[in-house]
């Protein structure tokens, strides 16, 4: 069994009732990889999305033809206490539901769900793969701190799916053995595909991320 963990919400049930914000290419691109994932093993995906209104949110469990959508329940109250109600719900469900033949991939690594899988991986044995599309504790202050988590995933993981050449060597340094598939991406279609080609003077920057000095964008400028 392989298990798909994201802090993503592709049930539009759940947008609804949490009245949750989304972002659109986010939830296409995790589509899109769970019908891949699926072709050659059967396929679970689990989110740790954290509501954004203050509540008591129960387990949810969605089934479709090609993969199962779980929503992990969490209690919403205040910062950091929705994040630690989110780690120890992880660590249980995967205490309780993964076997040491199941593969668990990660989009990201960020540390409500490193601390769970660490430490659920020591007891239960799964293979590991991290999907990196950013090092959290090298771009931003705030995860600086949980820096260590990062180096430890990427030391105890079977496998890495990244999307630069510069992560790879990052990983690389750390982890020499493990293999790294370098994915750039995945197909998308513009509503307006023709439109694109009618001034051909122009050129055409395609950015997909948040508008924000740490990410680097306004180094183009």
């Amino acid at each position: 069994m392989l298990y798909y963990i994201s802090n993503t919400i592709i049930s539009n049930k759940i947008i609804k009732l949490e009245k949750s914000q989304i972002s659109l290419a986010g939830q296409n691109r995790t589509k899109y990889l769970l019908n891949i994932f699926n072709k050659n093993e059967r396929t679970n995906f689990i989110s740790v999305a954290i509501p954004k209104k203050k509540g008591i949110y129960f387990k949810k469990i969605y089934k479709n033809e090609n993969y199962k959508e779980v929503y992990l329940g969490n209690i919403v109250l205040f910062f950091p206490l929705n994040y630690i109600f989110s780690i120890i719900n992880l660590f249980f469900f995967l205490l309780f539901n993964i076997k040491e033949d199941d593969i668990i991939i990660t989009y990201n690594f960020r540390p409500e769900i490193a601390f769970p899988i660490l430490l659920a991986k020591k007891i239960k044995k799964f293979k590991l793969i991290i999907e990196f599309e950013e090092i959290y504790s090298f771009f931003s202050k705030k995860f600086k701190f949980f820096r260590f988590l990062e180096i430890l995933g990427i030391k105890k993981a079977e496998g890495f799916i990244t999307c630069s050449t510069e992560i790879k060597s990052f990983i690389r340094n750390i982890n020499n053995s493990s293999p790294i598939v370098l994915s750039y991406g995945y197909p998308f279609i513009f509503n307006n595909i023709n439109d694109l080609g009618k001034n051909k003077n122009n050129n055409i920057l395609l950015y997909s991320g948040r508008i924000d000095e740490e990410r680097g964008l306004f180094n183009f400028y």
